[in-house]
């Protein structure tokens, strides 16, 4: 069993992506225009819940992996979502118990610790537990070129 707060995983360069001062989305996402050297995709104490255009949603116990993976309608399985992330994909997950190992993708930005009764805010004290079977390893990081920072 593992617990992580924030876990961050990110393509080399991509961290940088949101410091153009231009808005590329729409309402309602254009939240993500503001200061430029905040990422908003990023959850942290004091912002808001990540925009839905950021990545995936996922909540074990209010989610359905027919679902979107929205705030709203957040996918259920995060090894499932894991399983096709590529590179520069953010996940994001509740801070509740997932059952199941996980593999994390090179070059995927995997998000724990938010509360999902508040739109997926942060909360440092909602901690994201990875329950894995018996005898298996709870979280993998997969072999790729991007780079990974946990």
């Amino acid at each position: 069993m593992t617990t992580f707060g924030k876990v961050f995983c990110f393509a080399s360069g991509l961290a940088g992506l949101l410091v153009v001062p231009a808005c590329f989305f729409s309402p309602p996402e254009c939240e993500l225009c503001g200061d430029p050297e905040v990422d908003v995709c990023v959850p942290a104490v004091g912002l808001g819940p990540p925009p839905d255009a950021c990545g995936t949603f996922v909540s074990q116990s209010l989610g359905n992996d027919a679902a979107k993976g929205s705030k709203a309608d957040p996918r259920r399985s995060l090894a499932a979502v894991l399983a096709v992330a590529s590179v520069g994909a953010r996940v994001y997950a509740c801070g509740e118990r997932f059952d199941g190992a996980l593999v994390i993708p090179a070059g995927v930005s995997l998000f724990g610790a938010l509360d999902c009764a508040a739109g997926f805010r942060y909360a440092p004290a909602a901690k994201t537990e990875i329950a894995a079977p018996a005898g298996a390893v709870a979280i993998t990081f997969a072999p790729g070129k991007a780079e990974t920072l946990v």
